[in-house]
């Protein structure tokens, strides 16, 4: 950040500072307060970012990666709901992809690494179909869907 010069308010300089928060608790985690500050400084006011619905992804085994989507999100003042992922490692399975019908084309190859779709993929699509399906339910116009390891 620029030096605050004699003219410019603090208040000039929040969207920069919460930027640079923000990024901080993005990849080194949350931010620890010095004893002599009281408590912490207080969050923005919630926003759906002029959005019908801010949607959050996260896998339950990644908690982690929750609290810190939760302390970003809250820092920038945004509302979401939480999606629980449909994980590939425990949900999908092979009476998974039974129940849902889904079939794999036998000559389709993922075009970046030339293979077959793995259950991670699988999983991963099953999580936005699951929050998709919530947009038509509530007949949403715009929404923002967000995976837990947003940057």
């Amino acid at each position: 950040m620029l030096p605050l010069d004699d003219r410019s308010k603090l208040e000039d300089d929040l969207p920069n500072l919460t930027n640079l928060k923000v990024e901080i608790m993005a990849y080194h985690g949350s931010l620890m307060y010095l004893d002599f500050l009281q408590e912490p400084p207080p969050k923005a006011v919630k926003s759906s970012l002029g959005v019908d619905k801010v949607y959050l992804i996260n896998l339950e085994r990644r908690p982690d990666r929750l609290a810190k989507m939760k302390a970003v999100l809250a820092e920038i003042g945004v509302e979401f709901q939480l999606v629980r992922a449909v994980d590939g490692k425990n949900d999908v399975d092979e009476k998974f992809i039974a129940r849902l019908g889904i079939q794999m084309m036998p000559e389709f190859k993922e075009p970046y690494h030339g293979r077959a779709i793995t259950r991670g993929e699988i999983g991963c699509f099953m999580s936005h179909f699951n929050t998709w399906n919530d947009v038509v339910k509530n007949s949403y116009d715009f929404v923002i869907v967000l995976e837990d390891d947003v940057r």
